[in-house]
């Protein structure tokens, strides 16, 4: 029990913090939301409601989204990582065996 909450509160961490890296793409470099979400294959409210804070996403779809900044935009990232003290914590082996929701 005590490892669920655990796992819960590192992926919801890892959710503000996947998001913060998304707004600061959006809102300070001009980087079109509705283009991130369609060059993923998202649809685009359910990144929009992912960035907005009106939604988490299990691990398929925040891995999903974490990859696709980091592959574009890593060294803007990392400074903005250093910049703004947010720190990736490792991925669990437990994040790979949570199921995606249908969209």
């Amino acid at each position: 029990m005590v490892n669920d909450i655990s796992s819960v509160l590192k992926r919801k961490k890892r959710n503000k913090d996947i998001r913060q890296l998304c707004n600061i793409l959006h809102d300070k470099y001009y980087i079109d939301k509705s283009k991130v979400a369609r060059a993923m294959k998202l649809p685009v409210q359910y990144y929009y409601d992912f960035v907005a804070d009106t939604r988490d996403l299990l691990y398929p779809n925040l891995i999903k989204i974490e990859s696709f900044i980091f592959d574009l935009y890593d060294p803007l990232l990392e400074y903005e990582m250093e910049r703004n003290n947010i720190h990736l914590d490792p991925l669990d082996d437990d994040s790979d065996n949570q199921i995606s929701l249908n969209i």
